[in-house]
């Protein structure tokens, strides 16, 4: 694996594991819709705030993974729905 992919998944993990309190099913009970909207979400936030200069380089990293995280949860749905 790229050491890039490994560090970054590495990140995105962390985040979850953060979260598991908040959200104790994961993203099990989200739709791919709704996953979709908080990618968007994070997205527009993203290029909003650093279109208006707001956001410094650790916003932008955590948006990243966030962005990541979302991404994953998406494709992680949508792989459920093929089998």
């Amino acid at each position: 694996m790229r050491r890039e992919v490994d560090i970054f998944a590495h990140e995105m993990e962390a985040v979850l594991q953060l979260k598991d309190s908040e959200h104790p099913n994961g993203w099990e009970d989200d739709t791919v819709g709704d996953l979709m909207d908080m990618l968007n979400g994070k997205l527009l936030a993203m290029i909003d705030g650093y279109d208006a200069n707001l956001l410094d380089q650790l916003d932008i990293h955590s948006l990243s993974v966030d962005i990541g995280n979302y991404a994953m949860m998406i494709a992680d749905k949508v792989r459920e729905t093929e089998e």
